[in-house]
């Protein structure tokens, strides 16, 4: 009898101990979800007040370079939130597993979007400028950490949490994208005399696909330098067609 009773209070205490850590884990995705937002809003704050920038007198060099901070603080608001909750940084998709195969697909992604839109510009609004432009090291500089700030914190951090909250991923893939196309809103409408309907809808449809194709490759892979790659290659080279 003594070794069953002990036997009862150690289930008992292996059944508690199990509780407290299912309550804990529920408290820890609750926190990171609760992150997400904090995460996105203050990232939105920052690209309101840089937009607010464009209609001063400062000169556009250094309304770009104070740009910066924006890209800046948000690797740094990451870097701080996977510290807070002791992840490593291969949770959001920085490792070298899958690295080539990330990389490759990432870059024909990157390309088949390139052509897609630059075709459709050329067929239907006649945008696309027939002599290439050129990019500035300071245009790429910016360029480069633009991108992999959006990349580390939408489809690395927001994407994956979201999915995680609603337990699902179609309902993360469609959230992460409508804040990502928001994200590029601020900007836009200070500059536009904050116009209400400031973004075009071919524009929110590209913004839109850009993050199906980043957050397809990053999916596939579970790499995320393959879509940094994607995003990057778009980017200079929807720059250099002047789309």
């Amino acid at each position: 009898m003594q070794k069953i009773s002990s036997l009862i209070r150690y289930t008992e205490r292996i059944k508690i101990k199990k509780e407290k850590i299912d309550s804990l884990k529920v408290r820890s995705r609750k926190a990171q979800a609760n992150s997400v937002w904090l995460l996105y809003f203050c990232s939105f704050f920052l690209n309101y007040i840089q937009g607010l920038l464009y209609l001063t007198q400062l000169p556009i060099v250094w309304i770009k370079t104070i740009g910066i901070v924006v890209p800046l603080f948000d690797l740094l608001f990451v870097g701080g939130l996977l510290f807070y909750f002791r992840e490593p940084v291969s949770a959001i998709g920085l490792k070298r597993e899958q690295l080539a195969q990330s990389f490759c697909i990432g870059a024909i992604g990157g390309l088949i979007l390139l052509l897609g839109v630059s075709f459709y510009e050329a067929s239907h609004l006649q945008k696309v400028n027939p002599v290439l432009g050129s990019i500035g090291v300071h245009s790429l500089v910016l360029f480069i950490i633009g991108v992999v700030s959006e990349e580390v914190s939408f489809r690395g951090y927001i994407e994956p949490r979201v999915s995680a909250a609603f337990h699902s991923e179609g309902a993360g893939i469609v959230i992460t994208g409508l804040m990502f196309v928001l994200s590029h809103y601020p900007v836009k409408w200070a500059v536009s005399g904050f116009s209400l309907w400031t973004l075009e809808g071919s524009y929110v449809v590209v913004l839109f696909l850009l993050h199906l194709f980043c957050s397809a490759v990053y999916r596939k892979t579970g790499c995320l330098y393959g879509a940094i790659l994607l995003h990057l290659l778009y980017n200079v080279g929807s720059a250099v067609l002047i789309l």
